[in-house]
């Protein structure tokens, strides 16, 4: 399955239109139809919101769908009791004058280093990116300026 990232904009036949979207994993990127169809409860109720309790879909206004990078998943010779660990990081694009702190949790038996570390640490730049509007690709450009990983009983946010 492959991670990734849909925001678009939702018309109605009264002229109204709505933003919908979120994260969601799928075998390969969606067709704008099946996108339509999974996020248009999402923009139902943003209408109803909006005052409209039977809104007619007229068609999407744009949106774009990001593929986002992979979450690491251990190897089966690391199979162990599974641990927890939260990753919080700061971050800054300059290209697109933005900071930000993201926080993230990972399921993996030790402490994660190197490419693993990397690899979620990725995850979590190209997450708060995507979520804000921006190009995945702006994470490759992107400087973490602070990564803290402490082991935590919380639940895993990624995988």
């Amino acid at each position: 399955m492959k991670r990734y990232f849909y925001r678009g904009s939702f018309g109605s036949k009264c002229g109204l239109l709505v933003m919908a979207g979120g994260f969601f994993e799928c075998e390969e990127k969606p067709a704008r139809e099946a996108l339509t169809e999974r996020f248009w409860p999402q923009a139902r109720e943003a209408f109803v919101r909006k005052g409209q309790p039977n809104p007619i879909l007229a068609g999407l206004a744009g949106g774009t769908c990001e593929e986002l990078p992979d979450v690491p998943k251990p190897a089966r010779r690391l199979a162990g009791p599974e641990k927890r660990w939260r990753f919080d990081i700061s971050l800054v694009c300059h290209d697109i004058k933005f900071g930000a702190d993201a926080r993230g949790v990972l399921a993996w038996p030790e402490e994660p280093t190197g490419t693993v570390k990397d690899q979620f640490i990725r995850v979590l730049v190209a997450d708060t990116i995507v979520r804000r509007g921006d190009s995945v690709e702006y994470a490759d450009y992107t400087e973490v300026l602070k990564c803290e990983i402490t082991r935590t009983e919380e639940a895993a946010t990624h995988g």
